[in-house]
């Protein structure tokens, strides 16, 4: 659900936006919800950028509780460009999170879904990490979506729905929602993509999932809850190509009742930043192996990890893949030369407590950490 739109709500002291550069804007993320701001942790939420006057960046942390400028949620590498990104944030006095704008201009926030404290263990509410899985790809013979004969880009204003991979890991049962990571490719247009449970319909939709430029890629993570066939549907607005990479699911009240998936906040960290020494850049194809579970707060034996990834000022286009063992076909996020992109993401961590991180191309890679998911 929407709970902020500065360019139609006005925020405290602040009035509609757009804003100044270096506003805070703090927003009751809750509010509306059938729930008690106590009994609640952290929020799962769509922050999108536009009208922004500047490149920069947007920081979201829980209100009164952490330090602006030490991490970072959304960047923006062009003045004006509209950029959603995924977070899991941490949710500070009052049940309120705070908007560091760096860039200035217009924010918006979509609520996906939030996480409840107390409970020593559940069935549902769990976040279950897997080895990432190519659902769909339009570009691809194999991963086409249902009805498709032929790889083809997406037509404007049509919806394509993704198959079940039938050798994924994702139980038939007991799964309320994907996590997804969802990436637009080759546009003919500028445009945006929404995201839904297969057999449902976008009309009326107030957000976006991703924001895409023509002749570019661009990724976003997101937590959609499952249609009737087990998958979910995308719908676009201009001519694109659509990619589905599945990284874990959200268990129902049918699952096992479990500790495997609860999740635990952390003040934000920045647990990983190649652009200070004794660190370096990446090379083109280097793979790195990265510690996590070192990160203060984060428990030496989490299954997964909540973060943000950026990479900043890669040399040619290509993208970033993060993951536990043994490479997926997949991506995390995608990048142009020069550009810097952050997509949020829920890492599932190795049994060391690491991620591998490969870059295609040169560049920076930074990562940040708000929380942990019990193994």
């Amino acid at each position: 659900s929407r709970v902020f739109d500065s360019r139609s709500m006005p925020a405290a002291g602040l009035g509609v936006g757009p804003y100044p550069q270096f506003s805070i804007v703090d927003v009751a993320v809750l509010d509306g919800l059938p729930v008690s701001p106590a009994a609640v942790s952290a929020v799962a939420v769509n922050i999108t950028s536009t009208h922004s006057p500047t490149a920069g960046f947007i920081q979201a942390l829980p209100f009164l509780a952490a330090v602006t400028g030490s991490t970072s949620t959304l960047n923006i590498s062009a003045p004006g460009t509209d950029r959603p990104n995924f977070a899991i944030v941490p949710v500070g006095q009052g049940g309120k999170i705070s908007l560091y704008l760096d860039v200035g201009g217009d924010v918006i926030v979509d609520v996906l879904g939030y996480f409840q404290t107390g409970a020593a263990t559940s069935t549902d509410g769990r976040f279950v990490s897997i080895a990432p899985e190519r659902w769909m790809d339009s570009r691809n013979n194999g991963l086409l979506p249902a009805g498709m004969g032929t790889p083809t880009m997406i037509a404007a204003g049509a919806m394509a729905t993704m198959v079940r991979l039938p050798s994924t890991v994702v139980p038939t049962g007991g799964v309320k929602a994907l996590v997804v990571n969802v990436t637009a490719d080759g546009a003919n247009a500028a445009g945006f993509m929404i995201a839904i449970p297969d057999g449902g319909s976008a009309a009326g939709a107030q957000h976006s999932t991703v924001n895409y430029a023509a002749n570019s890629a661009a990724a976003n993570t997101a937590i959609v809850p499952a249609g009737p066939g087990g998958a979910i549907a995308v719908y676009t607005t201009a001519s694109t190509h659509i990619i589905v990479d599945v990284v874990g699911y959200i268990t129902d009240g049918t699952a096992t009742n479990t500790t495997t998936g609860l999740f635990q906040v952390i003040t934000p960290y920045r647990a990983f930043d190649t652009r200070h020494a004794p660190l370096t850049p990446f090379a083109p194809t280097e793979a790195r192996t990265i510690a996590l579970n070192t990160a203060p707060g984060v428990a030496t034996n989490a299954s997964a990890v909540s973060s943000n990834l950026t990479v900043v000022n890669p040399t040619a286009s290509g993208f970033l893949t993060v993951y536990p063992l043994v490479e997926p076909a997949t991506s995390n996020l995608n990048f142009g030369p020069g550009q810097t992109v952050a997509n949020g993401a829920l890492l599932r961590l190795s049994p060391t407590g690491a991620v591998v991180a490969r870059m295609n191309q040169a560049g920076h890679v930074l990562i940040d950490i708000n929380g942990f998911f019990l193994s």
